[in-house]
């Protein structure tokens, strides 16, 4: 949906769906369970944040989404999760874990709380080589079973990182590529959600934001590039809200493992927004810190969840016959 007009979302989409053979919410929620090992403890890492310059703050959009993602893995699959960010942006996201249910603490502590529930959100340096040898040795310790990206900044092609503006953020922004290319290198499974194109994962569809996004993508920065990401994902799912696409994510899992819990939930998404506000995260369009994703008001942002939680509802039940209500003579 074009819910902003923003133009290029189709195309986008389109080529996301192509590079990933079929639905896009769907493929990415098979990666997620075919990553599973059953009878061990599986962890997940994710990176999120957007940092705004203007405002010196993050967004809503992304943090929001993960943390129901990590609450949705966790209920269907009792895994753990740990998210990695910027340092200015770590009190913001784990506001957004709050909201969605979880306590938070540092690594070791999250994965070894006995009933789960915790989470850890950690900083990542700034410096390239350092970024490198956290993630390498997070990795090692952890041995994720796949990690995603959600609504994270991404350099380009000359390893310059721009907002959707053209505007060059490389100083300001941890440098999280390496979240996706220490992952494809170990060959761990890496999912992907934005909805521009300058966020982590697009490299696998670079050629189609540099071509559907206005002036074919050109950063307004001495750099020469576009803001189109260099860094690829196996999967990209392209929304036009980050967050509505991680929505879409945890209502297939909910269906694939036929298990109404995991689907999305209205109070936990909105408690999760109010919290993050609450830290100054904005809605990542207007500035405000009012309840909201991508300039969209938060009762419009809990419509989709409740939509998107009925749809799962309904298929659950159509896969389960014996679940369906019997309607008598009359009843419709």
């Amino acid at each position: 949906i074009d819910i902003q007009t923003r133009s290029q979302h189709l195309g986008l989409y389109a080529a996301a769906r192509e590079h990933a053979g079929g639905p896009l919410c769907l493929a990415a929620a098979r990666a997620m369970l075919g990553a599973v090992v059953p009878g061990k403890l599986n962890t997940a890492v994710f990176t999120t944040g957007f940092f705004s310059p203007a405002y010196w703050c993050g967004e809503q959009d992304g943090p929001v989404g993960v943390a129901c993602l990590a609450r949705a893995l966790e209920t269907g699959l009792g895994l753990r999760s740990v998210i990695l960010t910027d340092e200015e942006l770590v009190p913001g996201v784990e506001a957004a874990c709050v909201g969605a249910g979880y306590k938070t603490f540092d690594v070791e502590k999250a994965l070894s709380v006995p009933k789960g529930r915790g989470i850890a959100v950690v900083g990542l340096s700034k410096d390239p080589a350092e970024a490198q040898r956290q993630v390498a040795a997070l990795y090692d310790r952890i041995q994720p079973a796949f990690v995603g990206a959600v609504e994270r900044p991404s350099g380009n092609a000359k390893g310059e990182y721009h907002n959707l503006r053209g505007l060059n953020m490389t100083a300001l922004t941890a440098k999280t590529d390496c979240v996706l290319t220490e992952a494809r290198r170990r060959k761990i499974p890496t999912v992907a959600v934005g909805d521009g194109g300058n966020e982590l994962g697009y490299g696998a569809i670079e050629a189609a934001v540099e071509k559907v996004r206005p002036n074919n993508a050109r950063c307004q920065c001495p750099c020469g590039g576009t803001v189109a990401s260099h860094i690829a994902a196996d999967i990209v799912v392209h929304a036009a809200v980050s967050n509505w696409g991680v929505y879409g994510i945890i209502a297939c899992l909910a269906v694939l493992l036929d298990d109404a819990r995991v689907a999305p939930m209205e109070r936990v998404v909105e408690r999760s927004l109010e919290l993050a506000a609450d830290l100054a995260g904005d809605d990542g369009r207007l500035g405000w810190v009012d309840i909201g994703s991508d300039g969209v008001d938060g009762k419009l942002d809990l419509g989709v969840v409740g939509w998107l939680r009925t749809m799962a509802l309904e298929m659950i039940q159509i896969a389960n016959p014996r679940r369906m209500p019997v309607y008598g003579v009359g009843d419709g």
